[in-house]
């Protein structure tokens, strides 16, 4: 709109549809368990890699998912692969130490000297579980071809 901002969308209930799949990078629920979501290709194909298993060898698969299948669902507590926000700022669970009942939490937007990821151990209190989002990422919404601006 004029002078860079936004327009404000009031829609009714009947306007708003269910768009099948989910963005990359968040975590969903398939009839294989969670897995994250590594990309949508032009055909519509969702390709996902399983957070709570393994194949044979130690390596993980690699699902190619039709986007009817694949739901986007915010399940209580935090799964191995929730991307989370922190007062460190964003990141994902790694691991849960069930024992301390705390988090390891990578973060992506920090990078220590030799450009590992500070690890976090936080409680869970501490995290607020959001979709698997980047700051500067373009999504397809019903409007059209959007760029994320901000994480509020």
């Amino acid at each position: 709109l004029a002078q860079g901002q936004s327009p404000t969308l009031y829609l009714q209930a009947e306007a708003m549809t269910l768009i099948p799949g989910a963005l990359p990078g968040t975590v969903v629920k398939t009839p294989f368990g969670p897995a994250q979501l590594q990309s949508v290709r032009a055909d519509n194909m969702h390709i996902a890699k399983p957070i709570n298993w393994k194949l044979a060898n130690n390596t993980i698969a690699t699902m190619y998912l039709q986007p009817e299948v694949v739901q986007l669902t915010q399940t209580p507590g935090f799964n191995e692969g929730d991307e989370v926000m922190t007062v460190y700022g964003q990141g994902f669970v790694q691991s849960k130490r069930e024992k301390e009942g705390d988090l390891v939490v990578l973060l992506r937007n920090w990078a220590l000297a030799q450009g590992q990821s500070p690890t976090c151990y936080l409680h869970p209190s501490a995290c607020v579980k959001i979709p698997g989002l980047q700051i500067g990422a373009a999504m397809k919404t019903v409007w059209g071809l959007m760029r994320l601006l901000s994480i509020r």
